[in-house]
């Protein structure tokens, strides 16, 4: 025993990695049809040089460029990403 566990109750489904990685292999793609909750980052194209999400939203948040590529720069966006 190494810790892992899957655990079937009457309230739902609970998987204990047991500190390891959890790997999903051989499936085209993961599809959740419901609302998804992280208490850790969430990163794209992992195994490349991808950012976390938070990361993507610092970088618009305060992105600027210039005006029709030309003049002054534009405002940072009056709407935020949201954390």
């Amino acid at each position: 025993d190494q810790g892992q566990s899957v655990t079937l109750t009457r309230a739902g489904i609970v998987v204990d990695g047991g500190g390891k990685v959890i790997t999903f292999k051989n499936a085209p793609k993961a599809r959740f049809e419901m609302d998804i909750e992280s208490t850790g980052q969430i990163k794209d194209l992992c195994d490349t040089s991808g950012q976390t999400m938070s990361a993507m939203r610092v970088a618009y948040n305060g992105h600027k460029h210039r005006e029709n590529g030309q003049g002054n720069n534009t405002d940072t966006p009056d709407k935020q990403m949201e954390v």
